[in-house]
C-alpha cells in the first residue's frame, strides 16, 4: 500500500469513528452502519488485497465484543445506544472495532512485528478514543477517570499487539 492509500485508510478510519460515535451519542446506530459499509467499499478499491483485512475486521469485532462487554460487566463503562442489550457491547462499538481491523495492515502497518510499541500505542490511543467518545456523549462512567484510563490502557495494551499478531496469522493462512 502506498502513502496515498495509507492516508486514505487513516482518513476513512477517523471519519467512521466520528460518524459512529456522534450517531451513538444521539441514539442512532444507522450512521455507523452506513459509515462502515462505505469504509468497506472504499477498502475494496483502496487495498491491494482486501480479503485478509476483512477477516481481520471480523476478528477485531470479536476481540471488541469481549473487551467492551468486560468493560460493561465490570461497571467501568455504560455505552449509550446499547443495542442489542445494555449487558453486551453495542453494535456501534463493534463497528469501531471492525473499523480498527481495516487499519492494522495499512495506516497502522508500521507497528507490525513491534509488539511492545503496539502495546504502548494501544495503551495511549485506546483510552483517548474511549474518553473522547464519552466526552461526545456516547458513553459514561461512574468510576474515577484515573481508574478508567488505567483499565482501558491495560485492555488496549493487550488487545493491540494481539490484533497485530492475529493479522500475521490471517495473512499466512490466506496466502
Amino acid at each position: 500500500m502506498n502513502t496515498i492509500q495509507k492516508v486514505i485508510n487513516f482518513v476513512v478510519f477517523q471519519a467512521v469513528w466520528l460518524i459512529t460515535v456522534m450517531g451513538a451519542a444521539n441514539g442512532l446506530i444507522w450512521p455507523g452502519m452506513i459509515a462502515i459499509a462505505v469504509a468497506l467499499a472504499i477498502h475494496a478499491i483502496n487495498a491491494p488485497q482486501p480479503r485478509p483485512d476483512y477477516w481481520l475486521a471480523g476478528i477485531a469485532t470479536g476481540v471488541g465484543l469481549i473487551a467492551d462487554t468486560l468493560l460493561i460487566q465490570s461497571g467501568l463503562l455504560v455505552f449509550n445506544t446499547a443495542i442489542p442489550s445494555s449487558a453486551f457491547a453495542p453494535i456501534w462499538g463493534l463497528i469501531l472495532w471492525a473499523n480498527l481491523g481495516l487499519t492494522i495492515n495499512h495506516c497502522l502497518g508500521w507497528l507490525q512485528n513491534r509488539y511492545i510499541l503496539a502495546a504502548l500505542c494501544g495503551a495511549v490511543a485506546g483510552p483517548i478514543a474511549y474518553i473522547g467518545g464519552a466526552m461526545l456523549g456516547a458513553a459514561q462512567s461512574e468510576v474515577s477517570q484515573t481508574t478508567l484510563i488505567l483499565c482501558l490502557g491495560l485492555i488496549w495494551a493487550l488487545a493491540t499487539p494481539l490484533l497485530f499478531r492475529l493479522s500475521r496469522l490471517v495473512d499466512k493462512k490466506l496466502q
